[in-house]
């Protein structure tokens, strides 16, 4: 109750609800966040997960994701630990030619977390190669070439 109102928190408790296995109350939170800020919609690609839920099956909509929608929904799915699906759809934006250097790291940091060592190395190169700046994507290789 403390929260009501604070919509900018409504994305975080939706997933703590979620990794509680509280599927119906992350919906709930979802919702409420679109009720009270219209605006809040730049959160749902993030819920990318939760796609095939009743309620959001005509609200979250795959097929009109831009780039920055799939880094949200593959960083929200990095973060549930669901690596194979962040490598699948990392490989559909190649595929598409739609990558970025943030969608190329998250690509190479699954695979580091899948413990393919080559591929990671291989997309956090083309990370850094679509942007220098790219300092998680540095770090990360740092870290492999260094154990």
């Amino acid at each position: 109750s403390m929260l009501d109102g604070w919509t900018g928190m409504y994305s975080k408790i939706a997933l703590a609800n979620y990794a509680l296995d509280n599927e119906e109350a992350a919906v709930k939170w979802i919702n409420k966040g679109l009720v009270e800020n219209p605006q809040w919609s730049v959160n749902l690609p993030a819920f990318y997960f939760l796609r095939a839920h009743p309620t959001l099956t005509s609200i979250i909509k795959p097929e009109k994701f831009k780039t920055k929608d799939w880094e949200s929904a593959m960083m929200m799915l990095s973060n549930l630990g669901r690596e194979i699906e962040v490598i699948e759809i990392g490989l559909k934006l190649i595929e598409r030619k739609t990558e970025s250097s943030y969608s190329n790291f998250l690509l190479g940091r699954s695979y580091f977390y899948e413990k393919e060592k080559q591929k990671a190395i291989h997309y956090l190169k083309l990370s850094l190669g679509m942007d220098k700046e790219n300092i998680e994507a540095q770090d990360l290789l740092d870290n492999i070439r260094a154990n």
